[in-house]
């Protein structure tokens, strides 16, 4: 049940359904909520959870308003480095930015989706190493401590040659 309940919010998280409190509601600022959802790269379909959320307290939000913001922030969020930002963080693009900036934000998006892929190899390769090390220390039969060694050497050469490509990856981003 806790993993359905997990998934059911990871879903609602990455269509950017953004449920609004009364206050907020109440609050009606909507330039500002529109803006931070187009900060956040959040789908303009956001506005339709935001009517449903305020429509529980009689309240209707103000679209016009809501658009303005929502077009404010997605100029932030629009933006190469952001894009490579939310690429290396492994979040999901909705594709939301305007086409003037798309093809750049997709390039930016996709070179840290690669640097996050690269250094997440690195990681599991570096956790099988402390694996092997740890049955190293406790293994008492030498033909096995003799095949672990081996292991260890190539996980070893493994990681180095990551590394390289990592580093090689990193200080060649795209233009």
């Amino acid at each position: 049940m806790l993993r359905i309940s997990f998934l059911i919010m990871l879903a609602l998280g990455l269509n950017g359904c953004a449920s609004l409190s009364k206050e907020q509601c109440l609050a009606g600022n909507w330039s500002q909520i529109g803006q931070s959802d187009g900060r956040q790269g959040y789908k303009l379909a956001s506005l339709d959870a935001h009517f449903k959320a305020c429509a529980e307290h009689g309240i209707r939000p103000n679209p016009q308003e809501y658009k303005q913001g929502y077009n404010k922030g997605l100029n932030t969020y629009c933006t190469p480095t952001n894009a490579r930002h939310v690429g290396e963080a492994g979040n999901t693009y909705h594709y939301v930015c305007p086409a003037d900036k798309e093809e750049a934000f997709l390039r930016q998006y996709r070179y840290g989706k690669e640097l996050r892929e690269a250094q997440n190899k690195i990681d599991s390769a570096r956790s099988d190493l402390e694996s092997k090390e740890e049955k190293l220390r406790v293994e008492k039969n030498a033909s096995i401590r003799t095949s672990l060694r081996s292991e260890i050497e190539a996980i070893d050469d493994l990681i180095r040659t990551l590394q390289r490509n990592y580093n090689n990856l990193r200080d060649n981003p795209p233009k």
